[in-house]
């Protein structure tokens, strides 16, 4: 049994059912197509929707005997046919980029149904107040950084978090201490990494973990107690729930693999790094120009967020126009190659750091954007070289 079957043996169940599901012919397939427009077309006449009926608007009894019998009730109808809607939804995107059609998929995008058994009614709205109001759990995860949770609560489900940073200033360390803090404590955590392969991301966190210097472990010239450090660090990386993903993705990739591991793992946080490296960016099939793929980048990342119910931490590179400023310190304006990044973002976190300080330096991070709690002051992570990593500066 499919979705299709379900909408349709429900209506046979209980007729009054087309009425709530809001669904089109063209959003089935094949002769179940033709099933649904037969039965509005019984509705609008009037007329009962059965078996009898049906196969006489159709001239043919094949494919309706086993609909009746496919589901037990009718009750779950209207869970049925958000599946087809949000089916057929997918169906018009892949169509309109294999018959080039992009000019559609503005439009398309737009149009993504909406379930009304979704909608929330008044008195709904106020038991949830009650009931979210008076849960003593806090739904946000914290990012393992004192002044972030400060200033932003933490990660929260459904939101997408950008940090906006130019190359070097150190989004990827920020993004991979994150990870790790966050596993730490038990959360699930997918890290995407498109812009460092696994073995660069070990050597850091052999670093992080051990305290040894990165160019010995690049080098593995190590010593038999570093080796010991190194196996002791090993042995605690193997139980926490960080899992790491690298090489270049689509968003589609992405969706389907973090999809399949909230399925079977468990998911609590989603972070990729970065935006303006994912396959998508190239492929002018999903916009004539690079901002308007960055754009559907952004908007299918954001939606991620709100599917699977996690939050999704994304990092976004920023353009020069602040190192020809006389303050350097970046601006929302300077996320680069679109302003639906920023549209999208619930919280975009910018990062800054004195060049003068080479590779280390402690880093300044500004707040620029708070869909829930505004702008904040910036606050500094401080660089201890001989971890290769951020500390608190504030104190818990």
């Amino acid at each position: 049994m499919n979705a299709e079957e379900a909408v349709l043996g429900s209506i046979l169940i209980d007729p009054d059912q087309i009425k709530k599901v809001y669904l089109a012919p063209e959003d089935f397939t094949g002769f179940n197509q033709k099933i649904f427009k037969a039965m509005l077309e019984l509705s609008s006449e009037n007329k009962p929707i059965d078996l009898i009926t049906l196969s006489n608007k159709l001239g043919k009894l094949d494919g309706l005997m086993g609909l009746s019998s496919c589901v037990p009730n009718s009750f779950d109808c209207s869970y049925y046919a958000d599946i087809v809607a949000d089916k057929a939804y997918q169906r018009r995107i892949v169509d309109a980029v294999h018959k080039n059609e992009l000019d559609k998929l503005p439009e398309i995008l737009k149009q993504k149904p909406q379930s009304f058994s979704e909608i929330v009614t008044p008195d709904k709205l106020a038991d949830f107040m009650i009931e979210m109001t008076n849960d003593k759990s806090d739904p946000g995860i914290s990012w393992g950084f004192y002044d972030l949770d400060r200033i932003n609560g933490g990660l929260y489900p459904g939101e997408m978090y950008v940090v906006g940073a130019r190359p070097s200033v150190g989004k990827s360390q920020l993004l991979q201490q994150v990870a790790i803090n966050v596993s730490s404590r038990g959360k699930k955590v997918l890290f995407i990494s498109i812009e460092m392969s696994l073995r660069m991301l070990v050597d850091r966190e052999v670093a992080m973990a051990t305290g040894i210097d990165i160019l010995k472990i690049r080098r593995r010239d190590l010593t038999p107690d570093e080796w010991g450090k190194v196996m002791d660090a090993a042995g605690n990386i193997s139980e926490r729930p960080l899992y790491y993903l690298c090489g270049n993705r689509t968003t589609d990739s992405i969706s389907s693999q973090a999809e399949r591991m909230k399925v079977k793992e468990g998911l609590d946080l989603i972070i990729i790094d970065y935006l303006q490296l994912m396959k998508d960016v190239n492929n002018s099939k999903l916009g004539a120009n690079k901002e308007n793929r960055v754009g559907y980048i952004s908007s299918r990342i954001k939606q991620l967020a709100s599917d699977l119910n996690v939050p999704v931490l994304l990092a976004s590179q920023l353009n020069r126009l602040s190192e020809y400023r006389e303050d350097k310190t970046p601006t929302l304006a300077d996320l680069r190659d679109s302003g639906c990044i920023e549209q999208d973002a619930d919280c975009v976190l910018l990062l800054h750091r004195d060049r003068e300080t080479g590779e280390g330096g402690n880093l300044s991070i500004y707040q620029a954007k708070g869909r829930q709690v505004g702008r904040a002051a910036p606050i500094e992570l401080v660089w201890v070289e001989s971890r290769r990593k951020y500390e608190n500066k504030a104190k818990a």
